[in-house]
């Protein structure tokens, strides 16, 4: 019961925080009309996004990939793992079709330092 005392507070002081010190996570599919300084991609890999099964309209996830990629203000960070379940995994055809600016590996700390300028 303590624990939860404690889990309660916490979240009642990050409730308190002002809306730009506030981490907003959502997925793909709710992020239109939303716009932040960094956005986080995480997961786009091929089966995962787009998922690979019968009924996937792939003109669609390409349009929500695009809403998704397109709400970075400054920074648009994409991610794709190497292996989901122990099995290869190659980065999803939308990576490549994004024609990105720039496209690096960061360390953590090079991610920690660049998301310290922003």
């Amino acid at each position: 019961m303590e624990c939860f005392a404690v889990h309660l507070e916490t979240l009642q002081r990050f409730r308190s925080l002002p809306a730009p010190a506030r981490v907003c996570l959502a997925t793909v599919h709710k992020a239109k009309g939303r716009q932040s300084r960094i956005v986080f991609l995480l997961g786009a890999s091929e089966g995962v996004f787009p998922p690979l099964h019968p009924d996937t309209d792939f003109e669609e996830e390409r349009r929500i990939c695009f809403v998704g990629v397109t709400r970075a203000q400054d920074v648009l960070v994409v991610s794709s793992p190497r292996t989901i379940g122990g099995k290869l995994t190659p980065p999803s055809r939308f990576i490549g079709e994004g024609r990105f600016k720039r496209l690096f590996f960061p360390t953590p700390r090079r991610l920690a330092a660049l998301l310290g300028r922003v």
